[in-house]
Formats: structure tokens, C-alpha cells, sequence
């Protein structure tokens, strides 16, 4: 064996340790060789030592030709698989898992090279696999109708397929550059955006379904439907992600209105045909109703059971066993299921019923299903039920009953008829007047019932021209409808009358809904009676009535009784208007109150007169103050309660008058004049305020202010005395005094007289008397000033009445004003 061979059989382990040996034996050798070299020069041996050293230098030079031979050997056999083991591992860390090594020999690097070799077509047939499924997956994403994307949980688009441009008209290039989600949430319907934003955060949040349907607007402006659902969420780098996937389901929302507006129609249809299907799945015992079976049976859909059981339990008792025996003969022996019952609904009506179904079968030949319909023929069974009893007793019948062929030859004519109608008739078999002929043939050709109403001398009567399925004839059935005919005039002349009455009439239901409205209460109210229609009286109430006097008048018109009262209501505009109303109730002929009649009559200027002429009757018109008659009436009342008590408490009366004021109406006219005297009534209101000071419980008695007439003025001063009045009237003067009439050139002055009570008089005549002579010292001491009563005023007092009586005499028969009296 060759030295080569025998180290590649060697393990690695022994092949390290030789290689180390090798490496170590020259360097011994060289060491050796020296080391006798250095002695053979320092000791100067003997020949015979110096061929001992020599034979050490040739061992060790061959030592080490032999040691570089050996280590060369080994790099061959070691170093260079090494290296090739690692330039090959390089390659497949750089994708080319196409490599593979030689083997070698069989020690441990041969055996790496093997398991290297193994991982390498390992990885080349993971990798191959692996690049197939992520073809796919991406023919995949690209093709499927559905868009799929991964984001963030603030919306911002991580990955999105590129089918997403198809669907929104955005590219996936513009979702990823859009950081907050904006292209997302922005584009979502503004009435669908709070679900999407809720069930996204939720996602996040709490793991929550994300499962939503909206709108979303592309890029062309367009609204589609989009169905977007989350698959799964998951954390990455410290991030929070979620993939998810939405399809436009546009066309399947648009399908399912299209759906919703076809079954709506077919639940009209079927409500205005009185018809309803079902469906019966027999193997399950499940049963199906359309909404018209429930109105016709009069049933919610929760109280129904849903089962064949409960339908048989809806059918009248007496009509069950035939409704089951029909049952059973379509089911198990094919016959035709056609038939007519009655049901029963839960508040005890009964209804009569036509249905009709079919049966289904699988390939065995066992019933699986039944359906069909219903339809309501109750009305056509009590049409043909009275047809029917009509016909069956024509001769008894008091209204006209006749048959005619429908070229309109009479067939028959029942005796009402003959009596009623001689004029149409004089046999069997004689044609009816030609309108009638016409009539037959047409009602017969449409094989449509027609109602005619035909005056007959002073009567009417109303023909219902009947067709009769199968027959050649028409049936003719009359009714005197005369008084109907009457009913009605009277009532449009009624409702003329109301129409054109000038006085609010309005009509509710016993519920207080407004019905009709004349146009008086349009005209009045401001209401339009398409605003009125539908409310209640309240939309009139001024808000001043009590709410006893409204619980008062509905007890009364609720117990049958009318009635009646005068008060407020408010216009539609905010105005108001006085109105006198009787309201009654209207009975059936079972004297049930079905409505309320209000008749008003619109009393708003007189009472507005009344309200002036009150209102003059105690206030003067000019200046506002209460006049003559009512300050003496209130004077006298406070004076009569001051002398019924223990103690009379002190009061003042102060009269008082303009200087000069005639001279003020000649001179510029009574316009000024009364202008002047506007405005001095109003200074003497704020004068005779009550300062702050003034005690709360003395403000309730505080001055009485008047116009007596004229320029003449009146204070009553409850509570005061002879200083108290004093200052009072004071501050009038000087009120007065400081008053510049407009286009005056001198101010008007004030002259007052007083008296005080109970000091001058006890009584409110005497206390004006004693006042009013008070006045005239005043006047006769200078104008301008505020004088007391004293005795001597009484005197001046009688000479100034005596003089004022002279002139007035003087100017009356100056005048021709006196009448004499035989």
C-alpha cells in the first residue's frame, strides 16, 4: 500500500496527529542538527565524534525531506477537500443549490461531503416547491375577483393585490404612499364610515369580527358596494397588522334591491288580489306563509306555529275533516287539491277561503313538498249568497228584480217591477228601453257588473246590471234610492249653508282629530284646511284658558250635553280673536257619538268695544289716568274702610290745576294744549312714585293720581298727613313749574288746594269740597302755590261758585241755550 493510501484510510483524527508529527519532525531534526553543529565548533571533538554529528545531521536533514513529503501527501489528501467543501458551500449560500461534491474517501470528510450533498437537494427540491407555491399564490392574488391587503391599525396599506386598480380605480402604488388611511376612510359612504372605523378599531382592540359591508366612492367619482372582511391579525417588529381581503359586491346588492322591490310588488299584488302563496315541506312538517295569509287569517307571524297542525287548527271546526280528507287525497293519491272553507281568525270572524296547490315528489315517489295558494272570497260568497237569496224569492222581493238576454229582450220581470215599471213593460219577451239594451250588451261582452241610477217620475232607483258566468242573460236588481237621493240634497244644501256661513264651523272625530273645516274658520284662523285636517282644537288655544274650563267642556260634550262659552283663541299668525262657541255632540241612530260639531261666531270687535267702553267708563282716553268717577268711587271705598275701624288713619286730598292754561288753548290750540297735558300726566306719575325709603307696607296704599276734566287734577294720599301732603303736592308744583310747553315762550304754573282727612271731613264729598275752596285761595293768593284748607276758604269759596254760576248763565243765554218747561 502506497504512503497516500494509507493516510486516506486514516480517520481524521489520526490524520490531525500525523499532520501535527509531520510538522513537529523537522523542526526536531533542524534542532538536532544545530545543536551538533554548535558543539562540534565549541568542544573541537575528535574525528570520530565529528562523524557522529555528521550521521546526526544526515538523520535529521533526512527527517525532514521526509516530514515535507509526508505533509504533502496530507495537503492533498485533506487540505484541498477541505477547501473544496468550502468553496461549494459558498455556492449554495449564494442560491446555486446545483452543487455537488465527489464523495472521496470514507472517513469523516467523505461523509460530510455526503450529508452536504443530501442538503443540497434537499434545499434545491424545498426551494423549487417553495417558488412554485409563491407562483401561485401570486397568480392567485392576481387573478381572483376579491382584493387582497394587509394594514396597520391606523389603515395604512402594508401590501395590497394589484387587482385593487380594477376595482377602486386606484393603483396599488397610491395606497401604499397614503400614510394615514385617508384613500380608505376617506372614500367611505359618510353614513357608513362610523361602522367601518368602529369594527376596524375593535379588530385591533379587542379581536372583534371585522366583517362589514359599504359604500365606497372610486376614483371616477362612481359608488360601489364593497364586502371587506379580516382574516387574521398578527404582531410584527412591535407592530400590529391585520390580513384581510373585499370584494365589490356591487352587482349583488343591486340584485338583492331589484329582490326587495320584486317581492314588495308581489306582496301588492297579492294584498290587492286578497291572494297569498305557501309552501309546504312535508318530510320536515315545515310551512311557509306570505304576508297575505297572515292578513287573511288575521294572524301575526309569531303566532303561528308554522306547521301543518297549526293551519289545520286556523280552519273551522265544522270544515276540518274535508280539509284534511283533501289533504291526504293530493298528497298520497295525486288528486287535484281545489277547494273552498272557512278559517276562523282569533277574534272570532270567519273568513271563506279558496285554495289550490300541487305536489312534488322525488325519485322515489315519496311527497317532499306541496305549495299553493290562498284566496280571500269571502266578499264574493256573501255577494252570491244575497244574489242568491234575491233570486230564490223574486216574487216576494220588494225591490224590481228582472232578467233580459244580452241583445236586452226581457226574460223575466218580478211583480215590484210590474208595478213600479208598467210603463217598460207589457209581456214577457218585449225589449227593454234601447239605454238598457245597450247596458246588457255591454255588461254581458265584459261579463262586468254596472251600476246605473235612472229617475223614475219623482222617485230613483239604482240597477246593479249583473253578468251570470256561463249564462246568455243579465241579471237586473233595482233599489229606490229616493231618499237616499233626498238625503243627499238636503245634506248639500246643508253643507251650502255651512260653506257660506259667516260664522267658524269645524267638525272632529270623538277623539278631538279635526275632520272639516268651513272657510270661515280659513279666513279667521289663518289655518288653510289642509293644515287644520288632522289636528286637534289645541293649535287655536290662546294659552289663557284653564286647563279646568277645557276638562269642563269635554265632560260635557263627552255626556251628550252642548256646550257653551265665549272666550280666547290664537290665529295662526300670533294674533287673537274672541269667539262665542257652542259645540255639540253628533249621535248615530244608536245614540253613540261619532263626532263633535263647534259652531263659533267671531265676537272679536264687540268685544273690543265693550272692552273701550269699560275702559272710558273709568279712564280718561287723553292721559291714561283713572277719571273722575272712578277716583271719587275709590276715595270714597278707602274712606268708608278707614271709618269702619278703630282708629281713622290720616289722608290728603289734593285738587289742583294749570295757570293760564286757557290762554295756552286759545293761543295755540287744543293740540297743544292736550299734547301739555300728555306729558304733565306723565311727570306726575314719576313724581308720586314711591321713593326707595318708603316702607314696603306703606307702598300698597300709594298715592291715587286722576284727571277730573279739563286741566284740573286730583292726588289722593292714603296714609299721609298735612306735612306728608304738603310735600307732596310740592313736588307736583315744581314738577309743573320746570315743564316747558313746546312752542311756548312761558312756562305753565300750578295751583293746589288740600284738605286733609279725617282733620277737615270724614266723608269724600265734603273732603272735595273743602279741597276744591282751597284751590280757589290758592288762585286768588298769586297762582302757583299749594295752599291748606282753612275755615275762611269757605267763604271765598261760595262767592267764587256764586260768580263762576253768573258767567255760565250769562253765556248760556247769550247762546240761546236756555229751554223753558210748561
Amino acid at each position: 500500500m502506497t504512503a497516500r493510501g494509507l493516510i486516506v484510510r486514516l480517520s481524521i483524527v489520526n490524520k490531525a496527529f500525523l499532520a501535527f508529527i509531520l510538522a513537529l519532525a523537522p523542526i526536531i531534526a533542524l534542532f538536532i542538527y544545530g545543536y551538533a553543529t554548535l558543539h562540534a565548533y565549541l568542544e573541537k571533538e575528535t574525528i570520530g565524534n565529528l562523524a557522529v554529528i555528521d550521521g546526526l545531521r544526515i538523520y535529521a536533514l533526512a527527517a525532514a525531506a521526509l516530514a515535507g513529503l509526508l505533509f504533502a501527501v496530507f495537503y492533498r489528501a485533506v487540505g484541498k477537500r477541505l477547501r473544496r467543501l468550502s468553496a461549494s458551500a459558498s455556492r449554495v449560500a449564494d442560491g446555486g443549490y446545483g452543487v455537488n461534491i465527489p464523495p472521496g474517501a470514507p472517513d469523516e470528510i467523505g461523509e460530510l461531503t455526503n450529508a452536504f450533498n443530501a442538503m443540497t437537494t434537499s434545499v434545491k427540491a424545498k426551494t423549487e416547491s417553495l417558488n412554485l407555491s409563491v407562483e401561485r399564490y401570486r397568480s392567485l392574488v392576481q387573478n381572483i375577483p376579491d382584493c387582497v391587503w394587509t394594514a396597520d391599525a391606523n389603515g395604512h396599506t402594508v401590501f395590497i393585490s394589484p387587482n385593487v386598480e380594477r376595482i377602486t380605480g386606484y393603483a396599488a402604488e397610491e395606497f401604499y404612499s397614503d400614510v394615514n388611511g385617508e384613500l380608505w376612510f376617506g372614500n367611505v359612504h359618510p353614513d357608513d364610515l362610523e361602522i367601518v372605523r368602529s369594527a376596524y378599531e375593535l379588530l385591533f382592540k379587542e379581536g372583534a369580527r371585522f366583517d362589514v359591508e359599504y359604500r365606497y366612492r372610486r376614483k371616477d367619482g362612481a359608488w360601489i358596494w364593497l364586502h371587506d372582511r379580516a382574516v387574521a391579525t398578527y404582531e410584527k417588529d412591535g407592530a400590529r397588522y391585520a390580513d384581510g381581503v373585499f370584494s365589490d359586491v356591487t352587482r349583488r346588492r343591486e340584485m338583492m334591491d331589484a329582490l326587495r322591490l320584486s317581492e314588495e310588488r308581489m306582496r301588492q299584488a297579492q294584498r290587492i288580489a286578497k291572494t297569498g302563496s305557501w309552501d309546504w315541506d312535508i318530510k320536515n312538517n315545515a310551512l311557509a306563509w306570505s304576508d297575505e295569509i297572515y292578513r287573511i287569517f288575521g294572524l301575526a307571524p309569531n303566532e303561528f306555529g308554522a306547521t301543518y297542525e297549526a293551519f289545520i287548527n286556523a280552519v273551522h271546526p265544522d270544515d276540518r275533516t274535508f280539509v284534511k280528507e283533501a289533504v291526504f287525497s293530493a298528497v298520497h293519491e295525486g288528486r287535484p287539491y281545489s277547494i273552498d272553507h272557512r278559517v276562523v281568525r282569533p277574534d272570532g270572524e270567519a273568513r271563506v277561503v279558496h285554495e289550490e296547490g300541487t305536489v312534488s315528489y322525488d325519485a322515489s315517489g315519496i311527497p317532499e313538498r306541496m305549495t299553493g295558494t290562498v284566496h280571500d272570497i269571502t266578499e264574493h260568497v256573501r255577494a252570491e249568497e244575497e244574489i242568491k237569496s234575491v233570486a230564490r224569492f223574486p216574487s216576494e222581493n220588494p225591490t224590481p228584480v228582472l232578467r233580459a238576454g244580452a241583445d236586452g229582450g226581457l226574460l223575466y220581470a218580478n211583480p215590484a217591477f210590474q208595478r213600479q215599471f208598467p210603463d217598460y213593460i207589457a209581456g214577457s219577451g218585449l225589449m227593454l228601453p234601447e239605454h238598457w239594451r245597450k247596458i246588457c250588451k255591454e255588461v254581458f261582452d265584459a261579463q262586468k257588473i254596472r251600476e246605473v241610477e235612472e229617475a223614475h217620475g219623482e222617485s230613483f232607483f239604482s240597477f246593479s246590471f249583473t253578468p251570470v258566468s256561463g249564462a246568455p242573460y243579465v241579471n237586473i236588481y233595482g233599489r229606490d234610492i229616493t231618499l237616499e237621493k233626498q238625503a243627499i240634497f238636503e245634506l248639500k244644501k246643508l253643507t251650502a249653508a255651512i260653506e257660506q256661513s259667516v260664522n267658524i264651523v269645524f267638525i272632529t272625530n270623538v277623539k278631538g282629530i279635526i275632520e272639516y273645516v268651513n272657510p270661515m274658520f280659513e279666513r279667521v284662523t289663518g289655518f288653510s284646511a289642509e293644515e287644520a285636517l288632522g289636528q286637534t282644537p289645541r293649535i287655536l288655544s290662546s294659552g289663557e284658558v284653564a286647563n279646568e274650563q277645557y276638562e269642563e267642556l269635554w265632560k260635557t260634550i263627552t255626556g251628550g250635553k252642548t256646550w257653551r262659552s265665549t272666550y280666547k283663541n290664537k290665529k295662526k299668525t300670533g294674533g287673537f280673536y274672541w269667539c262665542n262657541s257652542v259645540i255639540s255632540p253628533i249621535m248615530n241612530e244608536r245614540g253613540e257619538i261619532t263626532h263633535f260639531l263647534a259652531v263659533q261666531e267671531d265676537v272679536t270687535e264687540k268685544m273690543r268695544s265693550e272692552e273701550r267702553i269699560k275702559y272710558l267708563a273709568e279712564y280718561d282716553e287723553l292721559t291714561g289716568l283713572i277719571n273722575r268717577a272712578r277716583f271719587l268711587q275709590n276715595v270714597g271705598e278707602w274712606i268708608d274702610s278707614a271709618n269702619a275701624g278703630p282708629e281713622a288713619p290720616a289722608a290728603t286730598l289734593v285738587i289742583f290745576d294749570m295757570d293760564w292754561f286757557k290762554l295756552l288753548n286759545e293761543t295755540y290750540g287744543h293740540g297743544a294744549g292736550d299734547e301739555y297735558l300728555r306729558r304733565i300726566a306723565k311727570l306726575f306719575k314719576a313724581a308720586l312714585a314711591a321713593p326707595p325709603d318708603v316702607p314696603v307696607e306703606a307702598r300698597g296704599a300709594g298715592p291715587l293720581l286722576a284727571r277730573l276734566g279739563g286741566d284740573e287734577f286730583a292726588v289722593f294720599l292714603p296714609l299721609s298727613g298735612e306735612k306728608d301732603g304738603m310735600a307732596a303736592a310740592e313736588r307736583l308744583r315744581l314738577t309743573a313749574e320746570g315743564l316747558r310747553a313746546p312752542d311756548l315762550p312761558f312756562n305753565l304754573t300750578l295751583s293746589a288746594g288740600l284738605s286733609v282727612y279725617p282733620a277737615h271731613a270724614r266723608d269724600s264729598k265734603t273732603l272735595f269740597t273743602k279741597a276744591d275752596a282751597a284751590r280757589y285761595s290758592a288762585k286768588e293768593l298769586g297762582r302757583n302755590r299749594c295752599h291748606l284748607y282753612r275755615p275762611e276758604d269757605g267763604v271765598l269759596e261760595k262767592v267764587h261758585t256764586r260768580f263762576s254760576w253768573k258767567q255760565r248763565i250769562e253765556k248760556a243765554l247769550g247762546e240761546d241755550r236756555f229751554v223753558p218747561y210748561y
